[in-house]
């Protein structure tokens, strides 16, 4: 449940991006330097709450789903081993 809720999160996240990257073209399109300088630095500061947010739903993201995996891995593993385990008949006509 933690590794869909974080990779939910990080759907948002891209389409978020897009956004701040649009804004700042716009503002390095701009001839004012002083507007520039203002919205330029609050749009940096944008990107890095964006990259504390990506640190942030990226880490339950992974470790839920490597849990999931995991778990499958071993349930897989146990799974194939306990049927090479398994003693089967063979009878004459399947044999043949």
């Amino acid at each position: 449940m933690v590794g869909l809720l974080g990779n939910c999160a990080l759907g948002v996240l891209f389409p978020f991006w897009g956004y701040l990257l649009a804004n700042v073209m716009n503002v390095f399109y701009s001839t004012d330097k002083d507007y520039v300088i203002e919205r330029g630095s609050f749009w940096a500061g944008m990107f890095v709450v964006l990259g504390v947010c990506a640190i942030t739903f990226y880490t339950p993201a992974f470790w839920g789903l490597g849990n999931v995996s995991e778990r499958l891995a071993c349930w897989l593993r146990k799974s194939c081993f306990e049927a090479m385990l398994r003693p089967h008949k063979r009878t004459i006509s399947s044999c043949t």
